[in-house]
Parts: C-alpha cells; sequence; structure tokens
C-alpha cells in the first residue's frame, strides 16, 4: 500500500544515494545533511516571529543556500579530495525537498528545542539509511569495506580498507545509480515487512 507519509523523505535521499557508492561517502553525505538540517529548522524556528507567510519560502531558502555555501567551502577547504567525490550534490542540499519541507512544515510552527530534535531524527535516519546504502553498495560492488577512508579520516585510515571478498567478485550494476535505487527499495520492503509484522503481532 502506498505511504504518503514517505513520499517526501523518499524523494528528499534520492538525490544523494547516486553519490553513496561506499560507506565513507554513505557516512560524510549523512553527516553534511544532518548538520545542514540542523542548522536550517533551528535558524528558521529562530525567526518564526519574525517571517512572514508570504516571504517564508524566500527566506528558506535564502538560509538554506547561505549556510549549504558555508558548509561547501568549508569541505573544500579542509576535506578537498571528499568534496570531489561527493561533487554537485553538497550545493543540491540547499534545494533539497527533505530539507524545505522540514524548514516550512515544522520549523515555523515550533520553538527552536523542538525543532533541533525533530531536525536530529530526521537527519538522523537520512545518515543511517545513506550508511547502510553505501556499506551494501561496497560490499556487493567493490567485495570490500572501508575503501577511500583517507578522504574523511587523513592518510592514517588508508590501511583501513578491508577486503571482504575477492576482487573479481564485484557487480557492476551496484556501482552504479540503479544499484543504489534497488538497494534503497529493498530496505523500504524491509521496513514494510517489520512493520506488518509488528502489527499483525499486537493485534494477534
Amino acid at each position: 500500500m502506498f505511504r504518503q507519509d514517505l513520499l517526501i523523505p523518499v524523494l528528499g535521499i534520492c538525490p544523494f544515494l547516486i553519490v553513496t557508492t561506499n560507506l565513507i561517502s554513505g557516512v560524510s553525505m549523512g553527516m553534511i545533511c544532518l548538520a545542514t538540517l540542523v542548522m536550517i529548522n533551528v535558524i528558521i524556528s529562530g525567526l518564526r516571529n519574525l517571517v512572514s507567510y508570504e516571504l517564508r519560502i524566500a527566506i528558506i531558502l535564502f538560509v538554506s543556500a547561505t549556510l549549504v555555501t558555508v558548509i561547501h567551502f568549508a569541505m573544500q577547504t579542509w576535506f578537498y579530495d571528499l568534496s570531489l567525490l561527493l561533487g554537485i550534490y553538497i550545493p543540491l542540499i540547499a534545494m533539497n525537498c527533505l530539507v524545505l519541507a522540514n524548514a516550512e512544515g515544522h520549523a515555523l510552527r515550533n520553538s527552536v528545542l523542538n525543532s533541533f530534535l525533530y531536525s536530529l531524527k530526521a537527519g538522523a535516519a537520512m545518515l543511517l539509511l545513506l550508511i547502510i546504502v553505501g556499506m551494501i553498495r561496497e560490499i556487493i560492488g567493490f567485495g570490500s569495506v572501508l575503501q577511500q577512508s583517507e578522504l574523511l579520516f587523513g592518510d592514517i585510515a588508508r590501511s583501513w580498507k578491508i577486503t571482504l571478498l575477492h576482487d573479481d567478485f564485484g557487480l557492476p550494476f551496484f556501482k552504479m545509480a540503479p544499484g543504489a535505487f534497488f538497494v534503497l527499495g529493498l530496505a523500504l520492503a524491509f521496513r514494510n515487512f517489520l512493520e506488518t509484522r509488528t502489527e499483525r503481532i499486537t493485534a494477534g
């Protein structure tokens, strides 16, 4: 059955799935999304009494674009190679429907603390999903885990790569964009299975 409550989260996370080809890219993209989501919601909530209804979208877009630009510049300063790996997907956060929907639908109507906790929960869920998708794609697509760790943790992490399967085992499909959506579909199917099973146990 179609779940309307999943529409915005799924649409919001889809662009970032493409770049999560391994665990490190999933962790990095997820942390950036989490930080952006929390900061935008906190700022918009703090300004909610000063923002008129007519200007709400413009203010949210301005705050979102400014924060994402600052984060992008910071990534290029301290994590240049990682910013190249994530590419255009960092600036895309500024126009992400999940980020904008949270800011307009929740932050403008709730206190700073409530908005902080709500966005922290939503961002953590996004981070977890990106980590899971990235890890599965890396294991099945490359037969390893923690490759490119040095991009996030520095030269000390060059030896962190763990080879789980033979080098020839990797399935190219999971390295490509369709593989990300396939893994997302499996994750959503598993989530629905658990919810259905829980409801049946509770009802029975």
